[in-house]
């Protein structure tokens, strides 16, 4: 979600390279192509609702909003996984 990188500091947080690998692991685990993070329950808990909230309304304005902000928490714990 660009909208996400840009309202947020990751891209000044987190190395480009780093980042970009990060959003490659997630983008595999959303679409389902990837392993998911068998070690955080918290990550497949925010990974759920993140896809319900996907399925329907969404131009809703209070479900972008949140989904932005799970989009960055799961890039968040890609990141301290890989530390």
């Amino acid at each position: 979600m660009v909208t996400a990188l840009l309202n947020t500091d990751l891209l000044v947080r987190v190395e480009k390279s780093d980042l970009a690998t990060h959003l490659a692991t997630l983008g595999k685990i959303v679409d389902g192509d990837g392993k998911t993070l068998d070690k955080s329950k918290k990550f497949n808990a925010v990974l759920k609702r993140y896809r319900e909230i996907s399925a329907k309304q969404t131009t809703d304005v209070s479900r972008r909003e949140s989904r932005e902000k799970m989009f960055v928490e799961m890039v968040n714990i890609i990141a301290e996984e890989s530390l």
